[in-house]
Parts: C-alpha cells; structure tokens; sequence
C-alpha cells in the first residue's frame, strides 16, 4: 500500500463535512498531521462508522485492548461504540480520518447497505494490498479531496455518491487483503482497557469486582487499583457513568417510563437510581425530564462527552462529570474585558463594574481610553485617580505598536502601571502570525521577563484565530522556554475552533486544558466566533462551556469578552452558572 499512500492527495488541515454527527447521513473528511504529543491516554467510543488512513509509518491502534500496528496506506475500518485510540510515534504522521452515518434508508434497509459494511465487522479490520491493487481506491479518494476543495454547486449529494463508492470498492477488495495480525506487549494500565469495554456494553447485568476479576484472570485488589490509574475513577463509579450515561439518552429521547428506565439501564432499585443520578447531574431523573432539550443535551455533553465526538480530531476521554463540589471553584472568579462597556471616562468603568457585580476586569488602558494615547503617556495623576477607583485589575492589557514587539519601553510602562495598579497579569496580544513573528516575540519577551519579575508580574499571551500559536505544539514551544510558570496562558476556548477551522471537539479541548494545567491565568469567553457574533448560552458556546468548566480546577478569572451587542448582564448570568 505505500504506492496507495504516496498518490493520494493530501492538504494539512483540509476538512470536509456534511451535517452533524447526530444527523443522517453524515460524512467528516479530515486530512491533518497527528504527532505522539498528541496521542489519546484512553480509548473513546462514537456511534457513527469511522475509516483510518495513515499516510506515513508510525501509527497503531488499539481496539478494545488489541494492538493494531498499521503500516502506511493500510485503511482501518472502525465500527460503531467500538472503543479505541491511536498511538503516534514519529515526527508527525500524516493521516486521512472518515467519519459517517449512513442515510437511514440504508440504516433500515440492511439487505444490501450491510454489505458495504461488512469490513467494519472483521476480527482484522485493516485492509492491506499490493501493489497496484489499489488503484480504484486512489481515484475515488482523489475525488473526493478535488470535490471537497472545489465545493460547487450539488458538492455535498456529490461527495457522499462517491463516498459510497469508496464503500463499495473498498469492500470488493476486502478477500485481497495481505494484513497479518501482530502481537504486541501490553503494559499493566492498557490490560484494563478490554474491561472498560465489557462494562460499557455489559451496563444492564448485575457486575461486580469480583467477577470481573475472575471474568478477566486478575486478582480483585489489582484490578481495582489499575483500574482507578488508568481512568481516573473506581470501577463502580466507571459503572454507574456508563449506566447514568443511557438513562440520560432514554430520559431525553423516548417516552420509557423511569422504571424502564431503571430495569434497562442496570440500576438494582429507584433508590439507587435516584441517588446515583443526582451525583452526577445535581438533580433527580424527573427533573431533568422536564428540562428543555438544549439544557439536557448541556448534561448530556458533559457526562457523555464520547457521544459527541468527531473521531477525525479526538484525542483524550476522561471521566469528568458536570456536576462538581463548590470547593473545587473555590477562588474562581467572574471578570469582564472593560472594553465591552465603552466606558466614557473611569468613573464611568467603575459605575457600570459596580451595577453588573463584576469581581474583577481585564483592561487594556489606551484601548478603553482613547485620550490615553500609549501607557508611556499615562501621567502619575491619571494612575492615581485610577488606582482611587479601587478596581480589581485581574489582568492589564498590553498591545505592542504595529505588532512588531520592538516597543520595550511601552511595555515596561505598561509593567510599571501594572504594579501601581496591584494587577498580577499583564497580557501581551495580539500574537503573530508567521514564524518570523514567533521569533521576534520569544526575543521580546526574553528581553522583558526580567523587568516583569523584578516588579513581582506574571506575563501571559494566548491563541488568536489564524496564527501559527493556536497550534498548541507551538504553543506549548513558547511557554517551555520560560519555565517554572514564568509565562503562562490567556485561554479562549473558542479561538482553538480556528485551529481546524471549524468546531472541534470536547476531546480535544479536554487535551489543551491537560497539556497547559497549572499555566492558564485566565478563561477568556468571547461573543464571537469566525467574525460571528454569538450569544454565550446559545449553540456551540452552551454546549462546549460547561464541559470545559468541569476540566478547570484553577482558581482563575472567567473573563467574559467582546462587543456590547449582546446583553452583558445575561452573559455574566450563564457564567456565573455554568463557572461558579
């Protein structure tokens, strides 16, 4: 297959998408790069069909506890709520992922739409040719990248005819497969992988520690304590989120009554079922019964965040749940970019602050105050009459002249206001676009971080939508040159979309928020995304926020940000809600 991998078109990045996960059919085409950085801890599971291709060596998966070592231009075929994740081990591997759900005329048909699908349901589901072999597979594929780049008029009905297609050939030459299985070690904490498995499709049956135990040859003691290792939680709390997790799915999209409910989720009795619900949801089953679609799929998100994934860019599953200990928020505070008010002088900041019962702001001074040209041009008497208002300055807002991060000046008065007014942060932005860029600011701020520690200031920059920093490899480049924290992150979670641009996943801001813990000094929550103003509680906003809130353990300032057109006082409401 590498002369299959070698022909195929590729562009990093590149995405195709026909509706959403949840609709029928659905079709996700995602061409990128994957690196070991970035390899899944855990197994995840979706209930749509998934393709892999890896365009260069160094990739293996593991399915359901089972080593598959893939060899460029091999095509792995996943099924549905088959638990698996990726390993990466070179440079960086290019890879194709298809994701799709059929329409539901062949979902219901089966007589032949199961035919086309019968790859997915091998005991070895790679496809692996010869030379040569491959050919209709090339052409088809190469299609469908052409199509999907040129996006005229019928592209989607185009793309998924010749999806189906791809189906079809790939099924065809399914029997000339020269793939061999190959034995590979497993290490302790991956042997609890296949029991994570026989929980999540055995939730109804009455399991038990010990008969897991003697079900997978383990002693009760060891398998509970690699088990807590390797996913964070006991077995027993693993099993009731499993079985919470389809009580949440019948509450929400049938009419079964609570005791179906119960007898076909597993629970032993309404007691039970009852208390464990409420500590996963903070609410009794009958309640979130009654609660509107878009609040239950909030929940849903959070306690099943697999069910919402696109495989294409999933990296990491953990079980966090929405409902969290007010101790664990201790600190948390709600700020507010000043800039969103348009504040007529400071007196007037301070006033509208004091009506909405913000905690804190992020205030960048020239940019909220027009009069005030530069920080340079901040007299004494303005900083006092400033420093008079006693706001709390969560973080000050520096923005180098014409982006060329050459004004050193400006920024140590920008430091020295920052001590003057007790604000612990100051935060550099915008941040460049181009390698050039990156470097001129990695030199900038070697040549500032001493004056920023001498004054006792934490420096921190963040992701803009576009650049090359959004790439959070690159992003990480940056804070490891300036360890121990001495550079840390102002995180807003919607700019990380652009890194593909388009929506991803709670994975894969699940992998961000674990790779930058302990350095975030902010959450900046914006009222746009992609030049679109949004509302904070609504759409992807509503269902993405609460799910990062449960990722959060830091006591740091929520921010919300952005323009006025959208009422201030709701957004603070929802985040106050959903962060507090």
């Amino acid at each position: 297959m590498y002369e299959f991998a070698d022909s195929l078109f590729f562009e990093k990045g590149l995405s195709i998408r026909i509706n959403n996960d949840t609709a029928s059919p659905f079709l996700f085409v995602d061409y990128d790069f994957r690196y070991p950085d970035f390899n899944m801890t855990y197994e995840h599971f979706h209930d749509f069909y998934e393709i892999m291709i890896p365009i260069d060596d160094g990739v293996s998966h593991l399915i359901g506890g089972r080593y598959i070592t893939l060899k460029r231009g091999d095509v792995l075929f996943l099924r549905p709520h088959m638990l698996h994740k990726s390993i990466y081990s070179g440079a960086g591997e290019r890879r194709i992922i298809i994701d799709f759900r059929l329409p539901e005329a062949l979902e219901t048909g089966r007589s032949y739409s199961m035919r086309i699908l019968q790859p997915f349901f091998l005991d070895n589901p790679v496809l692996r040719l010869k030379g040569g072999q491959s050919s209709e597979l090339t052409v088809v594929l190469n299609r469908i990248f052409q199509k999907g780049k040129e996006l005229k008029a019928g592209w989607q009905i185009e793309i998924f005819a010749l999806f189906v297609l791809l189906l079809v050939e790939a099924t065809r030459l399914m029997p000339m497969s020269i793939y061999q299985s190959e034995r590979m070690p497993v290490r302790p904490l991956e042997r609890m992988y296949p029991i994570a498995e026989y929980i999540e499709t055995h939730y109804k049956e009455q399991i038990t520690l010990p008969d897991l135990a003697e079900r997978f040859s383990i002693s009760p003691y060891y398998l509970s304590r690699q088990f807590s290792k390797a996913y964070d939680v006991s077995i027993i709390t693993y099993l009731h989120r499993a079985r919470v997790r389809n009580a949440l799915q019948m509450l929400s999209y049938t009419d079964a009554d609570i005791q179906d409910v119960i007898q076909s989720c597993g629970f032993s009795s309404a007691s039970q079922f009852s208390r464990v619900f409420r500590n996963f949801c903070s609410m009794s089953p009958s309640s979130f019964r009654r609660l509107p679609l878009s609040e239950k799929e909030i929940i849903l998100s959070s306690v099943m965040p697999e069910a919402y994934e696109n495989a294409g860019v999933a990296l990491r599953i953990r079980s966090h749940i929405i409902a969290r200990e007010k101790g664990d928020r201790a600190g948390r505070t709600v700020a507010l970019e000043s800039y969103a008010l348009r504040p007529l002088d400071m007196v007037d900041l301070k006033r509208k602050l004091d009506v909405l019962r913000v905690d804190s702001i992020l205030l960048d001074i020239p940019a909220c105050f027009p009069a005030i040209e530069s920080y340079r041009a901040l007299s004494k008497r303005t900083l006092r009459a400033l420093k008079s208002l006693s706001m709390n300055i969560s973080i000050l807002g520096y923005t180098p002249p014409d982006d060329s991060y050459s004004g050193i000046s400006e920024c140590i008065a920008a430091l020295d206001a920052a001590s003057e007014l007790s604000a612990p942060v100051l935060t550099i932005s915008p941040l460049p676009s181009d390698e050039n860029g990156f470097q001129r600011l990695m030199d900038f701020l070697v040549d500032i971080m001493p004056e920023a520690e001498s004054r006792g200031i934490i420096m921190t920059t963040g992701p803009k939508p576009g650049t090359a920093i959004p790439d959070i490899p690159s992003m990480l480049r940056l804070m490891d040159a300036f360890p121990e924290g001495r550079l840390k992150a102002l995180l807003s979670p919607m700019d990380l979309t652009a890194c593909k641009g388009g929506e991803n996943t709670f994975s894969f801001f699940d992998e961000v928020f674990f790779s930058l813990s302990g350095r975030i000094s902010a959450l900046l929550l914006k009222d746009s995304l992609d030049g679109r103003r949004v509302n904070l509680g609504k759409g992807m906003m509503a269902r993405t926020y609460p799910r990062i809130s449960a990722l959060l353990a830091d006591s740091i300032p929520i921010i919300r940000a952005g323009s006025s057109e959208f009422p201030i006082a709701d957004d603070l409401d929802y985040i106050r809600k959903v962060f507090l």
